[in-house]
C-alpha cells in the first residue's frame, strides 16, 4: 500500500491557502502571542477561570494558556489532597509534602507533565480507537480544506491505518471550484491545483471513508475568499444521505438551489447504493462539478 501522500503538505498558490491545510491541528504559533499584549492575555486566561498577580510574567502567561488549548488539568483548582495524590500517582520527586503552598505543587505538577513519556502502541486497540475518537472530536465542527493528516496518523502504519478512516469518517471537508466561461453562454469550473494535489495524493480506501462534503466556489474579492454558492453533502453508513444548496450571491449570474439539490441526490442515491459502508469515489467529485455546471447560468 503506498503512503497517503497528504500526510506532507500539500502545495499552495498563496500562503494564506498554505497555513489552512495544517492550522486545524496546530497551536496558537509562538508569534500569536508575541502580538498580543499581557493585559488582553491576562483578560482571557481570567476569562477561562485563571488568575494571576499583576507581577506574574508574560512567559508564564503564554506557559498557561497553550495548557489550556492542549485541554490540561487546571490544578490551582485542586483541593491540597487531591494534588498530594497526583503528585504520588505521577512520582514527582523533591516535593515537600507539608508545603502548604498550591502554587508550589501546581508548578511541580506542570513540570511533571512536560516530562512524562508512555508506549502508546502498549495500550489496547479499543483504547487507543477511543483516543483517536476523543482527538478528532475537537475537528469534528470545523470545516477542513486539504488538510494534511492529523499528527497521531504520521507516526508509523498501524496508528495510519486504525486513524485515518476515523479521521475521513468524522470530520467535515471542503471541495473548492473556481469560475471560468468557456463562452459567453456557459459556466464552467475548474478545481483549482491544491483541491486537485489533495484529492490525488489520498489512497482510495480514505478517500471512500469521506461522509460529509461542503462544495464551495472560491474567489478573491478584495483581497478576501468568498463563495458564490455552498451545497453540503451528508452520506450515513447506511447509504443514507442530505442535500443542502444555498446561493450565496448573485453576481451576473443564476445558480438553481432546486435543480443542484436534484441533481446531487440523484447522484448520491447511486453513491449509498454501493456496497459498504466507504462508497465515495474520486471520480465522483468530477461528476458534481457537472452538476454544478448544469445548475449554473450565467444573466443576460
Amino acid at each position: 500500500m503506498n503512503i497517503d501522500s497528504t500526510m506532507h503538505e500539500i502545495p499552495a498558490s498563496t500562503k494564506a491557502e498554505s497555513l489552512q491545510h495544517d492550522a486545524y491541528w496546530r497551536l496558537s504559533a509562538l508569534h500569536d502571542y508575541e502580538s498580543i499584549t499581557k493585559k488582553n492575555l491576562m483578560a482571557a486566561l481570567k476569562a477561562d477561570g485563571y488568575d494571576f498577580l499583576a507581577a506574574a510574567s508574560k512567559q508564564v502567561m503564554v506557559e498557561q494558556s497553550m495548557r489550556v488549548q492542549c485541554g490540561q488539568l487546571r490544578y490551582e483548582s485542586c483541593t491540597r489532597e487531591e494534588l498530594l495524590k497526583f503528585v504520588k500517582d505521577k512520582k514527582v520527586e523533591d516535593v515537600q509534602p507539608d508545603h502548604r503552598s498550591i502554587q508550589h505543587f501546581a508548578f511541580r505538577l506542570r513540570q511533571a507533565d512536560g516530562k512524562r513519556t508512555f508506549r502508546y502502541l502498549h495500550l489496547p486497540a479499543e483504547l487507543r480507537e477511543r483516543i483517536a475518537k476523543y482527538y478528532l472530536r475537537e475537528f469534528g465542527d470545523r470545516t477542513l480544506t486539504c488538510p494534511t493528516q492529523p499528527p497521531l496518523a504520521r507516526t508509523c502504519k498501524l496508528l495510519r491505518r486504525e486513524v485515518l478512516p476515523l479521521f475521513y469518517q468524522r470530520c467535515q471537508f471542503r471541495l473548492q471550484f473556481s469560475l471560468m466561461y468557456d463562452n459567453a453562454n456557459e459556466v464552467r469550473w475548474r478545481i483549482p491545483s491544491d483541491t486537485s494535489a489533495w484529492i490525488k495524493g489520498m489512497e482510495p480506501d480514505h478517500f471512500a471513508c469521506i461522509r460529509r462534503l461542503v462544495l464551495e466556489e472560491t474567489f478573491v474579492s478584495r483581497s478576501w475568499f468568498q463563495s458564490r454558492f455552498q451545497i453540503k453533502v451528508l452520506l450515513a453508513a447506511d447509504g443514507t444521505h442530505k442535500v443542502s444548496a444555498i446561493s450565496l450571491q448573485k453576481d451576473g449570474w443564476f445558480f438553481d438551489t432546486k435543480q443542484c439539490e436534484k441533481g446531487m441526490s440523484e447522484l448520491m442515491d447511486e453513491v449509498g447504493s454501493r456496497e459498504g459502508p466507504n462508497r465515495l469515489l474520486v471520480n465522483d467529485v468530477y461528476r458534481m462539478r457537472t452538476v454544478l455546471e448544469e445548475s449554473c447560468t450565467l444573466e443576460r
